[in-house]
């Protein structure tokens, strides 16, 4: 599992997204505690008799630093459940969900067909733009900047194992991106139905 990516698997999630609440939770405690090994290396490093010279602490200081700028604080706010489903089966399975509950679909972007028209190869790679006013207004009323991040979107994807999987920008990573202090119920209810919809699409039945 990627620190910097949060992968759900079935016996993480169940089917009505309950514990999706606490994923960024678990997240940032397993970051925190990289960042006190680290200190404890690092602070048994100066203790070392090979390090003597000041300069040469700053070095390794600042490598330290970057070191754990680069893998804690990368690309944050990613949540994926594995799918049993092709990528464009689990797609259709996604946009059928969204028509059932009423919720809008924008647009569907195979981008592994727009690669071909470039003579170019990728992946299987779509990616699904969708929304809904009664829960979108209320995050956009929290901060209106929110909505350089709206509507929603789910990438859906095969890696280069042949899993594929569905991908979404967790709500508490809007949260801090934003800088959206409260709004609590607004994000649990939005973790709630992204949860619940992906894993829908990604473990349901096979219709």
């Amino acid at each position: 599992m990627s620190i910097n990516t949060c992968f759900i698997s079935e016996t993480d999630l169940d089917i009505f997204g309950k514990k999706s609440i606490t994923i960024t939770k678990h997240r940032w405690a397993l970051k925190a505690v990289l960042l006190v090994v680290l200190s404890v290396q690092i602070s048994m490093l100066f203790n070392s008799p090979l390090i003597r010279n000041m300069n040469m602490k700053y070095i390794i200081t600042g490598i330290m630093i970057f070191l754990v700028s680069a893998s804690v604080f990368g690309i944050e706010g990613m949540a994926s459940i594995k799918s049993d489903y092709s990528v464009n089966k689990t797609a259709d399975r996604f946009i059928k969900i969204l028509e059932d509950k009423g919720l809008t679909f924008f647009n569907r972007i195979n981008h592994q067909k727009n690669a071909e028209t470039a003579g170019l190869v990728l992946r299987p790679t779509e990616l699904i733009i969708f929304g809904n006013p009664k829960i979108g207004t209320p995050l956009m009323h929290c901060a209106q900047s929110v909505v350089i991040d709206l509507p929603q979107k789910v990438l859906i994807y095969k890696d280069d194992t042949g899993k594929v999987w569905i991908s979404y920008n967790e709500p508490q990573y809007l949260k801090a991106r934003h800088n959206i202090v409260g709004c609590d119920k607004v994000f649990k209810k939005i973790s709630h139905v992204l949860a619940k919809l992906s894993q829908q699409a990604a473990k349901g039945s096979n219709e």
